[in-house]
């Protein structure tokens, strides 16, 4: 059960290295339909470019609570 829980870990840790590149995307993403001074974004746009980040991060905090359980069953 130890050997599970260091490979989750892992995994996690892999995960919320692509959780902060899907938020870098979607930053980039609202700066790029940002380019002309004096424009602004609405929410669907906003939305679209942070949809992986949001959605990836649902995934993670079940991931999250399912390392909870490995770690209690490993001690």
């Amino acid at each position: 059960m130890k050997t599970l829980y260091k490979w989750w870990a892992g995994l996690l840790l892999v995960c919320v290295i692509v959780q902060i590149g899907f938020a870098g995307y979607g930053a980039f993403y609202a700066a790029h339909k940002l380019e002309d001074e004096g424009t602004t974004i609405d929410s669907d746009k906003f939305e679209h470019g942070f949809g992986a980040h949001i959605g990836f991060g649902y995934l993670i905090w079940l991931l999250t609570i399912v390392f909870l359980i490995i770690g209690i069953a490993a001690g």
